[in-house]
């Protein structure tokens, strides 16, 4: 628990929900033009949301800048149905960066799409009204699947700082060759996740399963969603 000091000697703790002037928080305070103490809404460069493969969570942005990693679920690949091997499923889109809400905002319901089987499509991991990030479409015999697209819908209440990744997912493969299979596409976010085995699940969240061929009939399964939002500072 932190304390307020006047030199050595504790006034008093401060705890988990700052200093208030009766009901009304102080943001700071001073010793002559030197800060010594900042209001936070939450423990900085703490995660406050944390979910993955179907997990959801409900996010109250409290005035401050965030930082979001969060993608949609990888595509499933595709089967291989006796005359063509299997494509590989596409990735989820991601972003990867800062978001800062300049006063209270409140509560948002965020959501993650669980690991999809072959031949079927990621599910999107949605913060609600904020981010949609979709997932990557599943692979089917002779055809890869698509990226997943980003969504962003811009507010009042809220705007992005800066990013890294801002983009949709990236397309699986295929292959047309007799003993070939189509490879699921890696995390936008960490470039892992493809599996190399014909027939593998992706092993990263985000990326597309690996497509089946004559030795390993059925595609694999592609990878959940997931959303992480580490509160950064109270003030850009």
């Amino acid at each position: 628990m932190p304390s307020l000091y006047k030199g050595n000697t504790k006034i008093r703790d401060i705890g988990s929900f700052g200093v208030y002037n009766g009901s009304t928080p102080i943001k700071r305070i001073y010793k002559g033009s030197q800060l010594v103490y900042q209001f936070e809404s939450y423990t900085p460069n703490q995660d406050v949301v944390n979910i993955s493969n179907g997990q959801t969570a409900t996010m109250n942005f409290k005035k401050g800048v965030y930082h979001i990693f969060a993608q949609g679920g990888g595509g499933g690949g595709g089967n291989w149905n006796y005359w063509n091997n299997g494509g590989g499923g596409g990735s989820g889109a991601g972003f990867d960066g800062y978001i800062v809400f300049p006063e209270d905002f409140g509560n948002v319901s965020c959501t993650t799409g669980s690991a999809p089987n072959a031949n079927t499509d990621g599910i999107a991991t949605v913060i609600n009204g904020i981010f949609n990030l979709g997932g990557g479409k599943g692979g089917v015999p002779n055809g890869a699947g698509a990226g997943g697209t980003y969504s962003y819908t811009s507010g009042a209440g809220y705007y992005i700082l800066s990013s890294t990744v801002a983009s949709n997912g990236t397309a699986g493969t295929s292959d047309p060759s007799a003993a070939g299979f189509g490879y699921g596409a890696n995390s936008v976010l960490t470039g892992t996740g493809r599996n190399p085995s014909g027939g593998g699940s992706a092993t990263a969240l985000g990326a597309g399963g690996t497509g089946g061929n004559t030795s390993v009939n059925t595609g694999g399964k592609g990878s959940g969603g997931q959303c992480v939002i580490t509160y950064i500072r109270y003030e850009v």
